[in-house]
């Protein structure tokens, strides 16, 4: 029996040939009704609370990361896919890398606000080894502040902002 992972990119692989991408609108547009499913549908976290010597379960909602895998899955295009049209197709170029920004911005600044697990997101960003050499061991947290409030990369996302309400 496949596993279900193997199951899954056979069935990426055969729905992202038919859901090709006209445009960069096209691949902005599948961007944001990613956006908006991630922030209607939160991850859910079971806690617990002791009440009159009872123990009893409650939810509480929790802002999901932007993950680039997931993002891919719901818009059904295969990762390789993905890496084609980036290399490949130079009128998609640019959006890709915006969306790719934009994960990686999340990622950074709900690390930083405490929303996710730090250590996770300094694995996923790639962080964890490159601490020591480019802090100078000041600390995740320091680096994430020093990365959040530099003025070329606020400069940098404001342009890009300002470029996507224009256009």
């Amino acid at each position: 029996m496949k596993s279900k992972s193997t199951i899954s990119y056979a069935y990426l692989n055969r729905t992202s040939r038919n859901t090709g991408c006209k445009d960069a609108l096209d691949l902005w547009k599948r961007f944001r009704a990613y956006v908006n499913w991630v922030e209607e549908n939160p991850v859910l976290q079971q806690k617990h609370v002791h009440y009159k010597g009872k123990v009893i379960p409650y939810y509480e909602s929790k802002f999901r990361p932007f993950l680039k895998t997931e993002m891919l899955r719901f818009m059904k295009i295969n990762p390789a896919v993905w890496s084609g049209w980036k290399q490949n197709r130079l009128e998609l170029k640019e959006i890709i890398e915006d969306i790719e920004n934009v994960i990686h911005e999340q990622k950074l600044i709900g690390g930083y606000s405490n929303q996710f697990n730090t250590s996770i997101t300094a694995q996923d960003l790639g962080l964890t080894t490159k601490l020591d050499v480019e802090t100078n061991n000041i600390g995740f947290e320091e680096f994430l502040r020093s990365r959040v409030n530099d003025d070329e990369h606020h400069a940098a996302y404001e342009k890009r902002r300002h470029r996507r309400q224009s256009g």
